[in-house]
Formats: C-alpha cells, structure tokens, sequence
C-alpha cells in the first residue's frame, strides 16, 4: 500500500504527521518503508542525527531524488509492506506525476480557515484526476476537537464530499523540537487513538 501525506499549502505539518504514522504502523507489526521525496529533505536531517545516536527505528527510511524514485518504489514493493510518502509540492515533472498516479490513499493535512481549506480541496481535486484509483483523507491538524463557527459546519460538508475527514489531531508541543526519527512513548501514547481511529477507519491495514 502507498500512502502520501501532502498538501499544496506548507505548514500543514505533513512531515511531522508521515513519522507519526510510520511510527503507528511499525507498532501494528507492519513492515513500513518511509521515505522522503521532498526538497527540503528534513527527515533525512532526522535520520542522519538517528543514525549518530545509533537508534534503533521500528522501521526503514529512504530518501531519493524524484528521478530515482521509482527504482526504490519497485525494489520496496513486494507484498503486504506498506509504503509512506512525504511529497513535495505537486510539480509538473514527470517523474513525480508517475508516482504520484501509484498512490493508493492521500492523507491531506489541514488546518481551518479559507487558506486552508482551499489548498485542501485543490489537492484534493487534483489528486481525483491524476490517480483516479486513490482516496483522500482531510487531517484537521493541530487544532483540537473545538472547530467552531462556519468552517464547523459548511465547510466540513464540502471535505466530506471529496473524501474522508478524519478526527482532528491537537497541537502538541512536543513535535516542535524532534531531533532524531524517533519520538519519545508519550508523545506517541498522545496520538495513538486518533491515529489508531484513522487507521481502523479508512486505511485498512491492519
């Protein structure tokens, strides 16, 4: 299974949330492949400070070039593993676009507000026409379970036609300062229902 976490807004929080995930279903005993496509390459700095403090990761990590990527994707894909992408900003290469149309589910980080939404709803749609196959998933980040005023109402309604829209997650301070791949158990404990509710419900891998 592939699953990308982007959005066209920066942000969102879409790396923090893949290493979340990754660290979720490793815990599933699933085998989990995360790999980093974006520019920034900020997981590969985590990585390299794991690698240093020689921590033992319940899953692999992969960094690569978009013109590389495929030849990691095929040499990764050979059963059940479950393959979690953190994408860079959607691009016209076509290197990217031929990845982009393996993705089997799109979790889409957001946040509240006409900003927000609207990437949301843009990635969204383009996603349903570049990988016609794939499903998206809304992930109100970092605002809790108190969304209040219109964006309550109307606005969840419109996600909800083009995807799924998943619990929100709450801010957590403690993401704010990860030095390595790893995350300490309480911080991981404070995510475990609301990833464990997204899983259960809309990723089936379990």
């Amino acid at each position: 299974m592939n699953i990308a976490f982007s959005n066209l807004k920066g942000g969102c929080g879409s790396t923090t949330l893949v290493l979340l995930m990754a660290h979720y279903l490793a815990s599933l005993n699933k085998t989990v492949y995360l790999i980093d496509l974006t520019h920034e390459r900020s997981l590969e700095m985590l990585y390299q400070k794991s690698l240093l403090l020689e921590e033992k990761l319940p899953f692999e990590f992969f960094s690569a070039d978009l013109s590389k990527a495929q030849l990691l994707i095929n040499r990764l894909s050979r059963g059940d593993e479950v393959l979690l992408f953190d994408l860079p900003k959607l691009s016209e290469d076509q290197h990217y676009l031929r990845i982009f149309t393996q993705i089997n589910t799109f979790i889409i980080p957001f946040t509240y507000g006409t900003l927000g939404i609207s990437a949301a709803v843009r990635y969204a749609l383009i996603a349903s026409k570049l990988a016609k196959h794939a499903n998206s998933i809304f992930l109100p980040n970092g605002q809790g379970e108190n969304i209040t005023g219109e964006h309550s109402s109307s606005a969840q309604q419109l996600l909800r036609k083009l995807g799924k829209l998943s619990a929100p997650l709450s801010f957590h301070l403690g993401l704010q300062s990860l030095e390595s791949l790893s995350i300490p158990p309480q911080i991981l404990f404070d995510f475990w229902a609301p990833l464990g509710l997204l899983s259960d419900q809309y990723l089936q891998v379990n």
